[in-house]
Order: structure tokens, then C-alpha cells, then sequence
């Protein structure tokens, strides 16, 4: 048996995952651990790693860049922390318009290169009640790290308009502000398959020797 095996075997016995009727491993929800912005405001004062550079994100970079950069004149980014992504993606790519939603105090760090002409704009609140008329304009939506820590994931992805592309990262292990996590790619395929297609096939980011996050992009049905 693998070490991943006898980790799921773990998470199983804690209850923490199930197997569903197609013997797949899903996590099971946790609702009250969606957190509000004060909580977020606390975590980045006790640490600045937070800023740092992810490891997954020269891979949401290059999906990006490889798969339909030319296409992006207007992209949305939900939950955008402290910019990083936001910073390399005006940079590589042409973008007419990047849209920041952040509502924790990292929104203040939200930049773009000097050079760039494009059109930044961030907003320090939640993206939740965004309607379909506010979305549609959008060619490509960005969320990493997003909605393993919301409720209204299904909500929120239901209210885009179709051929919409979405590049995301979701983890694969829980945590105490993880609503939902992703044990194993088939979780991903049951929670999203009658809104998303997932293209290409999910990568899994490791940190260290352990599988961490899963990343990939997604059309909208």
C-alpha cells in the first residue's frame, strides 16, 4: 500500500471522507468552516508567508498562457489575495481588463507591472453577489485556493455564462478553514461534472514528497 493509500485510509477512519456509490473517495462537507474576512485579516498579521509566491502558480500560469492566452481580453479574479497571480498573468498576457475581488486587507498589495496598460481594478469585498449580468463580460475567471473554502461553489459557478473558463486550484487535504477537500481526482469530476468541463486532465502540485494541490482548467457547460 502507498503512503497516499494510508492517508486516505486515515481520513476515512477519522470520517472525514467517504466512499460514494461509485467506490470514490469524497470529503465530506463541513460547513461551519467557511471563515469571514477578520479571520483572514488575523492569519496574514501572524505570518507574512502568505505573500510568497505559490508553487502552483507558474503551472495556472502556463494552462493559462498554453491553452488560451490569446483569447483573455477580460479576466475576473475571485478570492486574489495579495496579487501574485494577478502581477504574472498582466504580465505574460495581453489583457484588456484584470478584475480583482479580495476582501481581506490583502487586497492593498494588488498590483500590476509598471509597463502595463492594462485596466486594474480591485475591489476589497466579497465576490459573492456577483450576478450573471456582472459576469458575463468575463472571458476567464481565476480561483485558486477558493472554493474549498466557500459554501457557494456551485452557487457561484451555476451563475456563469457558458464557454466561460475557469482556472483553479483546489487542495487535497483538509484543513481547519477547508469546507471541502479533493482527495483524489475523481472527487473533483463528481462535485463539478454537470457545470464544468475540465480541461486538461487535473496536475497535482506537490509540496515537498506530498500531493497538495490539484490544478486545471474548466470550460462552463
Amino acid at each position: 500500500m502507498s503512503t497516499y493509500e494510508e492517508l486516505l485510509d486515515k481520513y476515512k477512519d477519522k470520517g472525514i471522507i467517504y466512499k460514494n456509490n461509485d467506490n470514490i473517495y469524497i470529503s465530506k462537507e463541513f460547513p461551519n468552516k467557511e471563515e469571514e474576512a477578520k479571520s483572514y485579516n488575523a492569519i496574514w498579521k501572524r505570518s507574512s508567508s502568505h505573500m510568497l509566491t505559490k508553487k502552483y502558480e507558474g503551472t495556472i500560469l502556463n494552462l493559462i498562457t498554453n491553452l488560451i492566452g490569446s483569447e483573455i481580453k477580460n479576466v475576473l479574479e475571485i478570492g486574489a489575495g495579495f496579487g501574485n497571480l494577478a502581477y504574472s498573468i498582466i504580465d505574460n498576457i495581453c489583457v484588456n481588463t484584470y478584475c480583482c475581488y479580495e476582501f481581506s486587507n490583502a487586497y492593498r498589495y494588488i498590483k500590476k507591472p509598471k509597463k502595463s496598460t492594462c485596466n486594474l481594478k480591485v475591489y476589497n469585498k466579497t465576490f459573492q453577489y456577483l450576478t450573471e449580468k456582472d459576469l458575463k463580460e468575463y472571458q476567464l475567471i481565476v480561483a485558486t485556493e477558493i472554493f474549498e473554502h466557500i459554501n457557494w461553489d456551485l452557487e457561484f459557478i451555476s451563475k456563469l455564462k457558458r464557454s466561460t473558463i475557469l482556472a483553479v486550484t483546489i487542495p487535497t487535504f483538509p484543513a481547519k478553514n477547508h469546507v471541502r477537500f479533493f482527495p483524489v481526482i475523481e472527487s473533483i469530476y463528481c462535485r463539478y461534472k454537470n457545470y464544468l468541463d475540465i480541461i486538461p486532465t487535473p496536475t497535482c502540485i506537490k509540496k515537498g514528497n506530498k500531493l497538495r494541490w490539484w490544478c486545471f482548467l474548466a470550460r462552463r457547460k
